[in-house]
């Protein structure tokens, strides 16, 4: 994994998945890409990101005129590895804190969270364009651990005039968390329970939801 994520790369690497043996993961993830609308816009390109296997199993066309990389060139360590190194711990944070989110029963599954995230990324040219990310769950395990997300990022640089950094965690139409840049430390961890934060540790550490009951 990519250096300077050392608090998502720690959890992430934690998470062992229940998967149902008798699950066909290619057709949940054909299911998943044929969901997504064929028409994006001008400046929106997508990717289908399988969190157990740590691949991308489908980038969009697109992204190579608004990126200049081709779809073989985007893989899960290149996404971390593209980004502004001012911008790293930014993210690394935002990450985690969805992570660890995600996998709580403050959250009411399935698809209902997303992520919305900015940041800089390098074009493969060398210059650094703004990207708007809006990332959601989109298929689970059987302890409701999100194994795919797909992530909608639209090129904003054209609408962003400073380096400023967001995050947003949102249930809906409710916003679970709030960060900014210039003000982050403002996760709010009391969002879940002793024994909420308890579960996370435990599904992280491969108990199934029969043995953390």
């Amino acid at each position: 994994m990519t250096k300077g994520y050392s608090q998502f790369k720690e959890f992430i690497n934690k998470v062992h998945y229940n998967i149902d043996p008798d699950i066909n993961i290619k057709k949940i993830e054909d299911e998943v890409i044929g969901d997504i609308p064929e028409q994006t816009l001008p400046n929106q390109f997508y990717y289908v990101v399988n969190n157990h296997t740590r691949t991308i199993v489908h980038v969009s066309d697109r992204i190579t005129e608004l990126t200049g990389y081709s779809p073989e060139e985007w893989t899960y360590e290149h996404i971390l590895d593209c980004i502004h190194p001012d911008d790293k711990p930014f993210v690394d944070k935002s990450l985690y804190a969805c992570f660890r989110l995600s996998m709580s029963p403050v959250i009411n599954r399935p698809v209902t969270d997303a992520l919305v995230l900015n940041y800089r990324m390098r074009h493969k040219q060398g210059h650094y364009i703004h990207i708007l990310r809006h990332g959601y769950c989109t298929s689970m395990d059987r302890d409701n651990r999100m194994i795919h997300n797909t992530s909608m990022c639209m090129v904003i640089t054209d609408f962003k005039h400073d380096n400023r950094q967001t995050m947003m965690l949102k249930e809906g139409n409710k916003i679970l968390v709030e960060l900014y840049s210039d003000c982050p430390d403002n996760i709010r961890w009391d969002l879940l329970s002793a024994r909420e934060q308890q579960i996370v540790e435990l599904l992280c550490d491969s108990k199934t939801s029969e043995e953390i009951g």
